[in-house]
């Protein structure tokens, strides 16, 4: 009548729907029996909720991180475009009079000695 993954679908929803607080109503004399277990439980179950609590505000921390990451990337590139263009723009400076030892050539650029 059943086969293995039936009776486990069985199994499975007929724990799903057990409802301890009831139990222990209809049985008191279990209670002591099953309170730590329930206590655990409720211990557990509280920290786990705890803990998604806290990954889903990590989860959020992390898409405003991307958000941040993806628009400073983007601001980064157009100030580098900005300054590419501007270096592009200027010419560079030529040097006005040779240096050597044997430099026989006056300065264009006045002297401070005279």
């Amino acid at each position: 009548m059943y086969d293995a993954d039936s009776l486990t679908f069985v199994l499975s929803k007929t724990d799903q729907g057990f409802d301890t607080t009831q139990y222990i109503k209809q049985y008191p004399e279990l209670a002591d029996q099953v309170s730590e277990d329930t206590k655990l439980q409720w211990t557990l179950k509280g920290r786990r909720e705890d803990r998604e609590r806290e990954l889903s505000a990590e989860e959020k921390l992390l898409n405003q991180n991307k958000k941040t990451i993806r628009e400073l990337s983007k601001e980064v590139k157009d100030v580098t475009s900005r300054l590419n263009k501007f270096a592009g723009n200027s010419s560079p400076l030529l040097p006005t009079r040779k240096r050597g030892v044997n430099d026989s050539t006056k300065s264009k650029v006045p002297s401070l000695l005279g």
